[in-house]
């Protein structure tokens, strides 16, 4: 996923210079145009303002009947110092903007190298949680210790470099689906508590599901039919300040016929076959 994003970065950067750089050639061009657009209009009005007679008679009667480029030369030839002083003010502003973009352009490198930078070091050193699923296992009444329903049970684990500050983890919800309806189950969405805590570095939390399943469902999962869906949503910092609030939501998949046990012992089911679901798994 770091490389991916690397990447990602990396080909950002190739096309903001390629626009940059188009920007630069076509703005350079405009300007260039009317730098000569500007002389030669400077040169005519002067020489068509110009007193009668003498050299600067010879190069057209008005304006509208001039010959260029053929006028232009008798024109620069006729106001050789005033020529000279225009080109040599036109190359000057060019040559003023051409280093203004230039180094317009180093500095805008040079910033997105410092940014690049700063994401690649975000990237290497944030934390990340990662949410695994740890199967179904019976749920014991409190009251007389009997397994009586089934519970799900996910480890969220800091797999990052930082410690994961403000964790806020949503219910964790489980549903039975049929097998019929599985592919096209959307799990609704959920908030996340209000209680934080903190998850250092390799560190792992258990939490189980906050539903138990009806009657009914426990006996669909009894019989070996359809899926169980266990999924939740989890919020976190991930050690920069700089950054927004960090999200992970999953939504795991486990298949009835894997379920083991008995009424007597309760019911489970193992991560085998488990798998992530079509929808709801989702992180930043």
């Amino acid at each position: 996923m770091i490389e991916v994003a690397r990447a990602r970065i990396a080909e950002a950067g190739q096309r903001v210079l390629a626009t940059m750089n188009r920007r630069r050639c076509i703005t350079g061009a405009v300007l260039f145009c009317s730098l000569v657009a500007v002389v030669i209009l400077l040169l005519a009005f002067a020489h068509s303002w110009a007193p009668s007679g003498g050299q600067a008679a010879r190069c057209y009667g008005d304006f509208l009947h001039a010959k260029y480029p053929m006028s232009l030369g008798c024109i620069m030839a006729a106001h050789e110092t005033l020529a000279g002083g225009l080109i040599a003010a036109a190359a000057a502003i060019f040559g003023a903007w051409l280093a203004f973009s230039g180094l317009k352009e180093q500095i805008a490198i040079l910033q997105r190298q410092i940014a690049m930078e700063q994401g690649n070091t975000i990237m290497l050193q944030r934390a990340y949680i990662s949410i695994e699923p740890l199967g179904i296992n019976p749920w014991h009444s409190p009251a007389t210790g009997v397994p009586c329903n089934v519970v799900g049970h996910v480890q969220c684990r800091n797999a990052g470099h930082l410690p994961a500050r403000n964790f806020r983890v949503s219910p964790i919800k489980m549903k039975w689906v049929a097998a019929d309806r599985i592919e096209d189950e959307v799990p609704t969405d959920v908030d996340v508590e209000r209680y934080e805590q903190a998850i250092p570095i390799q560190a792992m939390v258990t939490v189980g599901t906050s539903d138990l399943l009806s009657s009914e469902d426990l006996l669909h999962v009894s019989n070996r039919k359809g899926y169980l869906l266990v999924w939740g949503k989890a919020a976190y910092r991930d050690g920069f300040d700089t950054t927004p609030r960090r999200f992970i939501k999953f939504c795991h998949r486990y298949p009835c016929v894997d379920c083991t046990g008995d009424q007597e012992k309760g019911y489970t089911i193992g991560t085998k076959n488990v798998r992530y679901h079509n929808f709801g798994n989702k992180q930043d």
